[in-house]
């Protein structure tokens, strides 16, 4: 894969992330009036693997060849490192930092784009 077509691919993937994480961005900052940051998000995790998950097999990577199921698991795993990622440093930022909770997160979503595109990219390799 060219340069251009990586970064193409990359352009679809943010782009299509940046909607994903403003719908879960503001679920968010509604429930965090109510529950505790971090449950936050964890429950946005768990929503959000498989609306991920059909995004980008239909919209960036267009692999019919890759079952549900098997995304799912390998999502997960990937996920899974983002989830502890995010609760690590949601954490540090709020109880040492003693940061904004909402301007902490969305620069952890910042970081995470990233690391999630490199790791999901593999997967359709």
């Amino acid at each position: 894969m060219n340069f251009q077509s990586y970064f193409f691919n990359y352009f679809k993937f943010a782009l299509i992330g940046l909607l994903r994480a403003i719908l879960f961005f503001l679920i968010y900052i509604y429930l965090i009036k109510f529950f505790y940051p971090l449950l936050v998000v964890i429950f946005n995790w768990f929503i959000s693997i498989p609306v991920t998950i059909f995004l980008h097999k239909n919209f960036i990577f267009n692999e019919a060849r890759f079952n549900f199921n098997d995304l799912l698991k390998k999502y997960g795993l990937i996920y899974i490192n983002s989830l502890i990622i995010n609760l690590v440093f949601l954490f540090t930022m709020l109880e040492l930092l003693n940061m904004n909770p909402i301007f902490s997160q969305f620069l952890i979503i910042v970081l995470l784009s990233i690391i999630n595109f490199i790791q999901i990219k593999r997967l359709y390799k």
